[in-house]
């Protein structure tokens, strides 16, 4: 909570005023500004629901704005989508001088890449409100498949290095809080539920909480937008416009280009036979069980990534269990700093009380 409002989000905010300002004016760092900016507002509502928002980066060091009120989760994501609106503007934006990004971690200045990256965050938060909204997944299709990501070279992707203050973060915590984390039952046997030609999925391995891991070694990107993930939205989205054969189409690549992003080999054992029966599978699977297909699927390649709570949150899949207790958390619990210094704004909740878009 701290770290996002006095690093990076102060930073966008004062990137994209200056940006915007006529005397200043850069479309190509402006727009990828808000396109950053759209991600921190995205991940911390999606986490806490009402955030603060509009007064949060006010005031200065002499008439510091201490105890901003909380902005509603649904205006949080008007915002969200004028903020992407106005990237994908500026992104387009020939008519003024063309400043390069030269400090750009992900996409070394690439402005093709930041405004497919747009798109495609513009479709994932309107996905996000299928419980609230009347959802035009005409739009949504359009900016998956015409204007966003076309392979996974276009992952937006944090990378780290060996060196001990450039690590991985999830490696840093897995090393530096041992046993906090622990393997999900259920995660473990969901890459065994479907065993063809005596073989499990042969993704298996790339997930652990160890140097095995994808996610968790200490090189490890982290994530924030993917194409495979593109892919599984254009499926539930074309499942969801009654056009299944669409929705299977695109599961069937998100699961290949999935494969392909791990790295296996499909020549190596069983694994040639084991994704032709999954195919199958694909292909004969109608209903809601598509549906749940799907996120599933889903689920198992967007692993320790926010949106795989989300899609739960949102959709009902993948079916969990709560480990402990009775319910599975549905948002994070406000700070102590903020209940604290800013406790006539700050909501009671619990972390089982259901964010804006999770409605019932």
């Amino acid at each position: 909570w701290n770290s996002m409002y006095a690093g990076p989000m102060m930073d966008l905010k004062q990137m994209i005023m200056i940006c915007d300002a006529p005397e200043t004016r850069s479309p190509v760092l402006g727009g990828a500004s808000k396109v950053l900016m759209a991600l921190a507002l995205g991940n911390m509502t999606d986490m806490w629901g009402d955030i603060p928002n509009t007064e949060a980066f006010l005031g200065d060091a002499l008439t510091p704005v201490l105890k901003p009120k909380m902005d509603s989760q649904e205006t949080v994501y008007n915002d969200i989508m004028r903020l992407l609106n106005e990237a994908i503007e500026d992104l387009r934006n020939d008519t003024v001088p063309r400043y390069k990004i030269n400090a750009d971690y992900f996409y070394v200045g690439d402005e093709a890449l930041w405004l497919k990256a747009a798109y495609h965050l513009r479709s994932r938060y309107e996905m996000h409100l299928q419980k609230v909204k009347t959802i035009n997944y005409d739009v949504v299709i359009n900016d998956l498949s015409v204007n966003g990501f076309t392979s996974s070279a276009d992952d937006m992707e944090q990378f780290f290095n060996l060196s001990l203050a450039e690590q991985n973060p999830l490696y840093q915590f897995l090393t530096q809080r041992e046993g906090y984390v622990g393997d999900n039952p259920y995660y473990v046997n969901l890459f065994q539920r479907r065993d063809y030609a005596n073989s499990k999925d042969p993704r298996d391995g790339y997930f652990s909480w160890d140097e095995n891991g994808y996610w968790s070694r200490r090189y490890s990107p982290v994530a924030l937008a993917q194409f495979t993930e593109a892919l599984f939205l254009l499926s539930e989205a074309y499942f969801m416009t009654g056009q299944e054969d669409g929705a299977r189409y695109y599961l069937s690549a998100a699961i290949d280009a999935s494969l392909e992003k791990y790295g296996v080999d499909l020549f190596q054992g069983n694994n040639a036979a084991w994704l032709t029966q999954l195919r199958a599978d694909v292909d004969t699977t109608a209903g809601a069980e598509l549906l749940e297909f799907i996120m599933v699927e889903k689920y198992k390649h967007m692993f320790c990534q926010l949106e795989s709570w989300t899609d739960w949150r949102r959709t009902g899949y993948p079916r969990l269990t709560a480990t402990v207790g009775t319910q599975i958390p549905r948002r994070y619990p406000y700070p102590q700093s903020e209940r604290d210094y800013n406790e006539e704004h700050t909501p009671i909740v619990q972390i089982f009380s259901r964010v804006w878009w999770d409605a019932l």
